[in-house]
């Protein structure tokens, strides 16, 4: 694993994940959350590099991201599962895009984004991930659990995933 993509709703753990591979697998992690406004600009130049950790939900260029990828990780988590996630963050970070990359905005956009996102996203998610899955290793967790397994695993192999 040296280009990895971790997708999921709002809340899911995204961000938590991509820490923990991305020291696991001593790769640099980009969070998308960080170029907000030009995230479509410069996400040709950031999947072009040799090795990333990126973490970022955005259904309109995942096409892209996951033609470059070596693996796909997906949080598929339930809304309210994803929901809870929204407010424990809230209630740790307190607002605002932070260095780690937690970018905490609440909103009824991102409430409307969080509940819709199984009915109206998640399809699409499903279905690109289907169309890459000949070149690139998908791994759908359900649940918090089965994350913090799948990191400790990648932190316990790093030298299987180091292969080139």
């Amino acid at each position: 694993m040296r280009r990895v993509v971790v997708l999921g709703c709002s809340g899911a753990g995204k961000t938590v994940l991509a820490h923990r591979l991305g020291r696991a697998l001593d790769l640099p992690i980009i969070h998308g959350d960080f170029h907000r406004d030009d995230w479509e600009e410069l996400q040709p130049a950031l999947i072009a590099l040799a090795e990333w950790v990126i973490d970022a939900m955005r259904v309109n260029s995942l096409d892209e991201r996951l033609a470059r990828a070596d693996t796909a990780v997906f949080l598929d988590l339930s809304s309210w599962e994803c929901f809870l996630g929204v407010l424990r963050r809230r209630r740790r970070y307190r607002g605002g895009l932070h260095a780690d990359g937690v970018a905490d905005f609440v909103n009824l956009e991102l409430l409307f984004w969080l509940f819709r996102f199984r009915s109206r996203y998640r399809p699409r998610v499903l279905e690109l991930l289907k169309r890459h899955a000949g070149t690139t290793e998908i791994v759908v967790l359900r649940s918090r659990a089965e994350a913090n397994a799948f990191a400790t695993l990648c932190s316990f192999n790093t030298s299987l995933f180091r292969a080139a």
